[in-house]
C-alpha cells in the first residue's frame, strides 16, 4: 500500500557527512553574562551554498530547555545562493534554566527541513576563530560569542547599596554606614548579608565591623535580613571602627537568600542559598594627629656638632618633646596626655595638663615633654584621649564617644659628645650692672683638647675683656672663659654672640639663639 507523500516530511541533518557544507552559518549571543528577566540578543547568520535559491517557509531555533525557550519565525524568506541572510531576536533566560541553542532548522516551502547543530566553532567570531578572516564585517559587528548562557545559579534579582553619611571616620572612633537591599524582581526569603573588610585585597586588621545599637563587634560580619517582598526595601546599618590609620580600605556586602521555586533543583540540592549578590564601597579614615619627635638640649648646653656624626645630634640628658599635630577635617578636645615606657605602663609615666575648654582644629600643635632618661632612652608610648568637641554620629543624651590613641615613639639612643659647651651667668641681670659671662667647656673623653674662644660685639652691652682667646680642656674635666658685661639696654636682650671651634676635630659648637636670651630689668 503506497504511503501519503503530505505525511513524510523529508529531514536533512547538516554536520552529517559532506552536508556541513551546504550551509556557513554563525550563531549566538553577543555576550556571555546576563540577567534573569532580561532581554539578551541572539544572531543568526546563515550562508547557503547550493547552486539555486532556497525559499523559506519557517525558521525555528530549538533549545535544550524546550518547556522554558522556545523560537519560531513563519514569514516567508529567500535564502540565495552566496548571499548572507541576518536574523536577530530576544531571548529572555529564566532563572534555574539553562539557556542553550542547539540547532536552527529550515523548512522550505518544499516540505524540506534542514537541521543545522550549533557548536562551539559556530558560535565563536573572535579573531582566533578558524574563519574569521573569511567572514563580512556585516556578520564580524554580531560579536557572536556563544550558545549557552548558564542561569541555573543565578543570583536574586536585587541591589545593595551602602552609604557613610558622615563622611571619613577617624582614627579610634565608629562611623556608621548606611545598608539598602531592594528587591528588583524576585522576592528574597530568609535573605542575609555577610559583610568584610580588606586592604589591598587581603582581610583588614585595622577596620572592625560593630553593631549599630550596641557597639558590639558582628560575629562573621553576618546580619539577618529576613523576608523581603517584591519591590520591597529592607534598610539597616552598621559602625566601623579603625584600630590604627592606613589606606583607604574596601567594605564587601554579599547577599544571598534561601533557593525557592526553579533555583531549588536537585543540582543544588546540597546549596540550599542562592548564589550572592555583591556590593563594594571604599571607606577610609583620617588620622587625628600625627606624632613628631624633636629633642632640647639641657639648658644652655650645647654639644660639638661633628661632620657626618648624627648621634652627636641627640643628646645624652635633657628632655624630649613629642608634638601632637591635629589632623583630619574636626574640632577635637583633648582629655588626657600621657606617656609611659612601651610594655611597661606604669614606668616612666608622664602626664601633661590638658583643657577641656580649649578647642584644636586642622593644624593646631600640642606640645607633651618627655624628660630622657638616659642615653638608652627606650620606646615611649604617647596616649592620648579624644573627643570630637561637638559629639559623632555616635554621640547619647549628648555625651560625646571618647577615644584613646597610643603613638609609639622611636627608641632614643644618643651617644655622648666628646666636647660640651655650656653658657653661665646670672639668673636676674640689671641695667649698668656688670655681671660675668662664662663659657664652660666639659671634655668626656681621655684626650686633651684646645678649644677656641670669639665673641663679637653687641648693641645691646659694654664688652670688658679679651675678645678672643684658646682654652685647655683637661681630660675629663672642664675649663672655663670669662667675660665683664654690662647691659645698658633694658627688657629682652642678646648676648654676644659666641663662636667657638676644636680644632682637633675640626668642628664648631653651635648655641642656638635661645641660649643667648635675657631679660634685662631696670636698676633699682
Amino acid at each position: 500500500e503506497d504511503e501519503d507523500e503530505d505525511d513524510v516530511a523529508p529531514t536533512i541533518t547538516c554536520g552529517d557527512g559532506h552536508l556541513d557544507r551546504v550551509f556557513i552559518h554563525k550563531a549566538g549571543f553577543s555576550t556571555l553574562d546576563c540577567v534573569p528577566g532580561e532581554p539578551v540578543k541572539f544572531h543568526v547568520a546563515l550562508m547557503s551554498n547550493l547552486a539555486g535559491d532556497l525559499d523559506i517557509s519557517h525558521i525555528d531555533v530549538d533549545f535544550t530547555e524546550s518547556d522554558a525557550y522556545e523560537w519560531s519565525d513563519s514569514r516567508s524568506r529567500v535564502l540565495r545562493s552566496r548571499e548572507w541572510l541576518r536574523l536577530s531576536f530576544d531571548i529572555i533566560p529564566k532563572c534555574g534554566y539553562v539557556c542553550e541553542a542547539t540547532s536552527l532548522t529550515l523548512t522550505t516551502k518544499a516540505g524540506y527541513e534542514f537541521v543545522i547543530p550549533f557548536t562551539a566553532d559556530t558560535s565563536d567570531c573572535s579573531t582566533s576563530s578558524v574563519n574569521y578572516e573569511s567572514l563580512p564585517d556585516s556578520v564580524l559587528k554580531m560579536k557572536i560569542k556563544t550558545h549557552t548562557l548558564d542561569v541555573r545559579d543565578a543570583p536574586p534579582r536585587a541591589t545593595i547599596t551602602m552609604h557613610t553619611p558622615n563622611g571619613s571616620a577617624l582614627v579610634g572612633e565608629m562611623s556608621r554606614v548606611d545598608i539598602t537591599v531592594t528587591s528588583v524582581t524576585d522576592e528574597l526569603e530568609e535573605a542575609e548579608l555577610l559583610l568584610h573588610v580588606t586592604e589591598d585585597d587581603e582581610p583588614s586588621s585595622n577596620v572592625h565591623i560593630l553593631s549599630n545599637t550596641t557597639g558590639d563587634v558582628i560575629p562573621n560580619g553576618n546580619i539577618v535580613i529576613g523576608d523581603v517582598a517584591l519591590h520591597a526595601t529592607w534598610t539597616g546599618a552598621v559602625c566601623l571602627r579603625w584600630s590604627s590609620d592606613g589606606p583607604p580600605a574596601a567594605l564587601h556586602a554579599t547577599l544571598t537568600a534561601k533557593r525557592t521555586g526553579a533555583r531549588m533543583t536537585e543540582m543544588f540540592k546540597n546549596n540550599p542559598r542562592t548564589a550572592p549578590v555583591e556590593s563594594v564601597t571604599h571607606v577610609s579614615c583620617d588620622a587625628p594627629f600625627t606624632v613628631k619627635r624633636a629633642y632640647l638640649p639641657s639648658y644652655r648646653q650645647s654639644p660639638l656638632v661633628l661632620q657626618g656624626d648624627k648621634c652627636s645630634k641627640s643628646p645624652p640628658v635633657g628632655v624630649m618633646l613629642a608634638t601632637l599635630h591635629v589632623g583630619g577635617p574636626t574640632e577635637l578636645t583633648l582629655d588626657d596626655v600621657k606617656s609611659n615606657v612601651t610594655g611597661a605602663p606604669d614606668k616612666g609615666v608622664t602626664r601633661t595638663d590638658t583643657n577641656d575648654t580649649v578647642t584644636l582644629n586642622a593644624g593646631d600643635a600640642f606640645l607633651h615633654v618627655i624628660p630622657l632618661r638616659s642615653q638608652d632612652h627606650g620606646e615611649d608610648s604617647v596616649r592620648v584621649k579624644w573627643h570630637r568637641t561637638h559629639g559623632d554620629s555616635k554621640s547619647r543624651d549628648k555625651a560625646p564617644t571618647v577615644i584613646i590613641n597610643e603613638y609609639v615613639l622611636p627608641a632614643v639612643i644618643g651617644s655622648k659628645p666628646p666636647l660640651t659647651v655650656e653658657l653661665k651667668y646670672p639668673p636676674k641681670l640689671f641695667l649698668g650692672e656688670p655681671f660675668t659671662y662664662e663659657v664652660r667647656a666639659s671634655n668626656a673623653t681621655t684626650a686633651s683638647y684646645d678649644v677656641k674662644v670669639a665673641v663679637t660685639d653687641s648693641t645691646g652691652f659694654v664688652f670688658s675683656g679679651i675678645k678672643r682667646a684658646t682654652m685647655y680642656v683637661p681630660p675629663l674635666s672642664s675649663a672655663s672663659f670669662y667675660f665683664l658685661l654690662v647691659p645698658i639696654v633694658t627688657g629682652s636682650a642678646v648676648l654676644p654672640e659666641m663662636s667657638l671651634s676644636a680644632e682637633r676635630f675640626a668642628a664648631k659648637f653651635v648655641p642656638p639663639i635661645e641660649s643667648r636670651r635675657v631679660y634685662v630689668r631696670p636698676a633699682y
